[in-house]
């Protein structure tokens, strides 16, 4: 898989076809983990396949209402399996977001996405700072 309006580099070339674009986008030690978002937590639907987010966990914790940042500066693969980041700006506003992060993250946000609201913050695009 070459993505459209990339040069075209030996790297890219190997025998082995990867099923899809977002198989071919996820490099070693890193996992794909997709999460249920509504008009809040996708940020009006600002939050497309290619921004970069933080993660925030929202929940009660012992008797407490609690937020704890899971994970920072995630890239965002695709949102309603749309991996286009030019996605019109009156398009609907995604129910669920696939992120890319590490392993580890991976399993805090699987674990958290089952007691608690998992909640986006959009990143700025020259903010590559974790």
């Amino acid at each position: 898989f070459i993505p459209a309006h990339q040069p075209l580099v030996r790297d890219f070339m190997t025998s082995n076809r990867p099923t899809n674009a977002v198989v071919a986008s996820i490099p070693d030690g890193f996992r794909a983990v997709t999460i249920n978002v509504n008009q809040t937590s996708a940020i009006e639907g600002w939050a497309r396949a290619g921004a970069h987010v933080d993660v925030h966990w929202i929940a009660d914790v012992l008797g407490e209402r609690s937020a704890r940042i899971l994970v920072q500066n995630a890239k965002i693969l695709s949102a309603d399996r749309q991996i286009d980041p030019n996605a019109e700006p009156g398009a609907p506003v995604p129910t669920t977001v696939t992120l890319l992060v590490s392993d580890r993250d991976a399993q805090k946000v699987s674990l958290a996405s089952t007691s608690g609201t998992l909640v986006m913050h959009l990143r700025g695009a020259s903010d590559a700072k974790s």
